[in-house]
């Protein structure tokens, strides 16, 4: 039998408040298969994100928010792995595309240099190769002036580009899982 990609074995989350504890994911099991393709489904407020977070840890130091449980990607533990190691896997062999754009990227830098910097940071190109890379990238989503929007500011660009890019991005490093919280919900109809 295959060994899965990503197995999560009693998965729990609990968020502390200064009152009381409070759990929002209690024992999820999951298993993906290389190659699958796996949906959440729930109303708003279900916990879908915070599972899509909770899989990596993606939580901010001292939200209060306490991952139990255990999530294999391969042969490691995420829950039990430290920030550093995580880093090296996230952005690099899981990638995310939030249902946010807007706050997923930095609203005062272009895109080129965000988009530059987290495919370098991904080891999807290197510096030499990145510009024509990146265009092919954001060609490949439906952006079909790509050099006009790397030259743009997040505000400057609709919702749903800003989706593409993100998609984009997540594309471009090959990784071996990515993690998507309504990917296409604010992808423009055409650009």
């Amino acid at each position: 039998m295959e060994k899965p990609l990503l197995e999560t074995r009693n998965l729990t989350v609990h968020v502390q408040s200064p009152k009381r504890t409070t759990t929002l994911i209690d024992d999820i099991n999951i298993s993906l298969l290389r190659g699958s393709i796996a949906a959440v489904v729930g109303e708003s407020g279900s916990g879908k994100t915070t599972l899509a977070c909770a899989l990596t840890k993606l939580f901010l130091p001292f939200s209060g928010y306490e991952v139990g449980g255990n999530v294999m990607f391969g042969d490691s533990d995420l829950v039990h792995m430290n920030e550093t190691d995580l880093q090296h896997i996230r952005g690099k062999k899981i990638q995310y595309i939030f249902q946010e754009p807007a706050q997923a990227l930095n609203p005062i830098v272009r895109i080129k240099t965000q988009y530059r910097n987290a495919a370098v940071h991904a080891g999807s190109v290197d510096y030499a190769q990145k510009s024509e890379k990146i265009r092919d990238d954001l060609r490949r989503v439906g952006i079909e002036h790509p050099d006009a929007v790397l030259e743009s500011y997040p505000h400057e660009l609709s919702v749903g580009t800003l989706q593409r890019i993100l998609i984009a991005l997540a594309l471009s490093s090959g990784p071996e899982l990515i993690i998507a919280d309504e990917p296409t919900s604010s992808v423009d109809a055409s650009l």
